[in-house]
């Protein structure tokens, strides 16, 4: 069983794998780049999220195994959830929030490559609508196109939690 093939089996829910063939053979086969330097430790998590399935590959990190590997690291820090299947969901909700968690019928090669090189090339606006970690209104972050993938994840999650609970301090949730 390949590498790509053990990502899925393992981690997405059979039916939603099935109909979104398409995005995760895309993003999958997507090398994942940079432009912020500290998201060059994303990319390093990436590799070092192969060690989960026992993978020793040459590839370049690609934009989903990064994707996994930045839910995976996020709900571990935060409530020592090592779930693949809970990295699964959460990277199924940003798709969702970039417009690529849409079914393969209505999507084509040519507008997932595109979607996903401007959200690599950081072309979504301020409040990271347009990307994976969009922030809601009324919730003030920095601009996210400036902003290392990391805190634009912590940024989104903890907007997400305000605007939830909105009186409640994030950090004590």
């Amino acid at each position: 069983m390949s590498f790509y093939e053990q990502i899925l089996k393992s981690m997405f829910p059979k039916d939603w794998e099935q109909s979104h063939q398409k995005i995760l053979n895309r993003l999958f086969y997507t090398p994942f780049r940079w432009s912020v330097s500290t998201d060059e430790d994303r990319y390093m998590d990436a590799m070092a999220f192969r060690q989960r399935f026992s993978i020793r590959t040459e590839h370049e990190a690609n934009v989903l195994e990064v994707l996994l590997s930045l839910s995976s690291k996020y709900l571990f820090e935060v409530d020592g959830d090592d779930s693949l299947e809970n990295a699964a969901k959460l990277v199924i909700e940003l798709l969702d929030n970039s417009g690529l968690g849409v079914e393969d019928t209505y999507a084509n090669d040519f507008n997932i490559e595109d979607k996903i090189y401007r959200i690599l090339d950081r072309e979504y606006d301020a409040r990271g609508n347009g990307g994976f970690f969009p922030i809601p209104d009324g919730v003030e972050k920095p601009d996210q196109r400036r902003q290392p993938i990391w805190l634009q994840f912590h940024d989104y999650m903890s907007a997400k939690t305000i605007d939830f609970y909105p009186f409640a301090d994030p950090f004590c949730l």
